[in-house]
């Protein structure tokens, strides 16, 4: 697969493609994926590269306005922030959410939006996911596929199975959300793709892995229209190169269920789960007060979620 680099990336930077197709046409530079690079050496080293994927949790078109606002609140959040990268991606994630809550709570009804994010870090040989709402990360490695988050009620919405997705808020909708964390190697020649759900309902892993496969960017845009017949999909590539022998070790890591595999796993299991931060007494210290016109705000944002989110 081609992928590519910016020509202001860092000798680490890791090679990615993004492909998003939006009312039948492919977008060049789509604000809704992206990959951010480090603002210095130090940051490439201690933070690694983050990556995004932002997609419409309410079937609403996504503005580009409002999505570059997201995006820049994850990028100077993450980068900004002081302790460990998985501190720092649920900071970042924490800041995204109230930047659209904030937006939505001045919004007209017809301008409001809720997002589905999913973040990935990569420092290298590890992987740090992250994700709000509707996100799937795919990562094949070694013969074998691992899938964050593991399940989510995002896979069902659309079918009988689908749950109350108040359970899983989508970004925007209300403040008092925890991210879920996760993390996995990502040795060298391993791949590591965030899809949209559009993109996830449709494709198979090993036909997108060969739709990825080519050397043509315009032969895979064919094929990843044809997995979607068409409709509006989301998907952001990345080829991890480096190996990190001091990757830090994961806050409250447990038994490894962050993410599963999809066939063929190795013995070793390959993605661990962060505690959830809101069990810490630090998610209490920094848990953001809501009065009473906050929550009030919140129940409306909840009402306009659509009960069946569309699985195209």
């Amino acid at each position: 697969m081609a992928l590519s680099l910016p020509a202001n990336a860092t000798p680490d930077a890791v090679p990615s493609e993004a492909y998003v197709l939006r009312d039948g046409g492919w977008v060049d530079a789509p604000c809704q994926v992206g990959v951010a690079f480090p603002p210095t050496r130090r940051a490439a080293a201690e933070r690694g590269q983050l990556a995004f994927l932002l997609q419409s949790a309410d079937a609403r078109p996504l503005v580009d306005e409002l999505c570059q606002s997201v995006a820049n609140a994850l990028e100077q959040t993450y980068y900004g922030e002081s302790g460990s990268i998985t501190r720092a991606l649920r900071e970042a994630l924490l800041a995204a959410n109230q930047t659209l809550f904030e937006h939505n709570v001045r919004a007209d009804t017809a301008a409001r939006l809720l997002l589905g994010i999913g973040c990935v870090v990569v420092r290298g040989s590890d992987l740090y996911m992250a994700r709000l709402g509707p996100a799937c990360v795919w990562t094949f490695s070694e013969g074998a596929l691992a899938q964050f988050p593991t399940d989510s009620l995002w896979y069902a919405l659309g079918s009988e199975a689908a749950g109350d997705v108040d359970n899983e808020p989508p970004a925007g909708m209300r403040l008092d959300v925890e991210p879920e964390l996760g993390h996995s190697d990502a040795p060298a020649q391993s791949l590591v793709v965030l899809l949209s759900q559009s993109l996830k309902h449709r494709a198979q892993p090993a036909t997108l892995l060969r739709a990825l496969n080519g050397d043509d960017p315009a032969e895979t845009r064919r094929h990843l229209q044809s997995i979607t017949q068409g409709q509006d999909l989301a998907m952001l590539a990345l080829a991890p190169v480096g190996d990190d022998a001091d990757a830090e070790p994961m806050q409250g890591q447990g038994e490894p269920q962050g993410a599963t595999a999809l066939q063929a796993p190795s013995p070793t299991p390959v993605a661990a789960p962060v505690a959830p931060a809101s069990a810490s007494a630090a998610a209490a210290e920094s848990a953001t007060a809501i009065g009473p016109a906050t929550l009030a705000e919140e129940r409306a944002l909840e009402q306009e979620v659509a009960v069946s989110w569309p699985v195209g």
